[in-house]
């Protein structure tokens, strides 16, 4: 647990994850995948179940899905939470790094925007793939935040040049200097299958999330109404994608200048809060997309050989 921002990933676990997927999409996903077939499941990393539901209900029917996060208060959250359909869920308390079950026992083992938080994504690789049945499919979601950021913001025709240029050098820094100190790559969906290679795994392939937030006045739809709310505690909490204080050391770490550091620090707010006005006022017309990527293998059976 970071005591800078209590339980992991707290100013962005919300609601808005519901918004993330198409229920299509997901319906493809389990057809090009065979996750209909799935009886046994493993969410690795669940925070609060969101995309072990949205994932649950593709799955075949009594199946059963387990959802790991390393945060107490996580699971007992999401196992007070409501689902729908004939799948059982069960949440557990356990690191992603020692997953307490034993080897090939789950068809499929999937994990979202969990390994851009490790020290080391190929180690929790490994213990996914050992709980994972000869055959048994691996499935990950992870971003590229840069990617995505630059996007949204490069093309705005509100906002100077200069000043997105200062945000992306700032976010950049930041991300090579959390990596730098072991706490994880932000952008890691961008490399993720450097980190699955010589594992015991084969057919790996790649496809991208088809889900856009749309934003369009007034901004009163749920997922334009919790994106707002999410900034607004992210304000008020002095946070920048991290709280100051954190964003600090990432700076440094990542070879940021000292006597620069303020200023990139005001300058990013003002681009990021600035859009946040405008959303709130209904000023705001955008497709706000997001590169996630679904990275997915199945483990090698006996006799096959791993992806080198």
């Amino acid at each position: 647990m970071n005591m800078t921002t209590g339980p992991h990933s707290k100013l962005y676990l919300n609601d808005t994850r519901y918004e993330w997927w198409n229920r299509d999409f997901l319906d493809l996903v389990g057809r090009r995948l065979g996750l209909h077939d799935v009886r046994r499941a493993l969410d690795v990393g669940c925070g609060l179940g969101h995309w072990t539901r949205a994932l649950g209900g593709v799955l075949s029917e009594g199946c059963k899905i387990v959802g790991v996060d390393r945060e107490p208060e996580w699971v007992q959250q999401a196992s007070a939470a409501p689902h729908t359909g004939s799948q059982s869920y069960e949440y557990q308390q356990a690191p992603a790094e020692s997953l307490p079950f034993e080897s090939e026992c789950f068809d499929l083992v999937t994990c979202q925007t969990l390994l851009i938080h490790v020290p080391n994504p190929r180690d929790v690789l490994k213990e996914m793939v050992r709980v994972l049945r000869p055959g048994g499919i691996l499935l990950c979601v992870e971003p590229n935040n840069i990617a995505t950021n630059v996007a949204r913001l490069v093309t705005d025709p509100e906002l100077d040049p200069d000043e997105v240029s200062a945000f992306v050098k700032f976010q950049t820094t930041c991300e090579r200097g959390k990596h730098r100190l072991g706490r994880g790559f932000n952008s890691l969906g961008e490399y993720l299958t450097e980190h699955m290679f010589g594992l015991e795994l084969e057919a790996i392939s790649s496809s991208v999330c088809d889900r856009c937030s749309l934003v369009v006045p007034p901004s009163n739809s749920p997922s334009s109404l919790e994106l707002i709310a999410e900034l607004e505690r992210m304000r008020e909490q002095n946070a920048l994608i991290w709280p100051r204080s954190e964003t600090h050391e990432y700076f440094l770490a990542g070879g940021g200048e000292p006597h620069q550091f303020e200023e990139l620090w005001r300058v990013s707010n003002d681009v990021w809060y600035r859009r946040l006005q405008r959303t709130s006022q209904g000023r705001l017309f955008a497709n706000a997309g997001a590169l996630l990527y679904l990275v997915s293998a199945r483990k090698r059976s006996a006799g096959s050989e791993s992806v080198d």
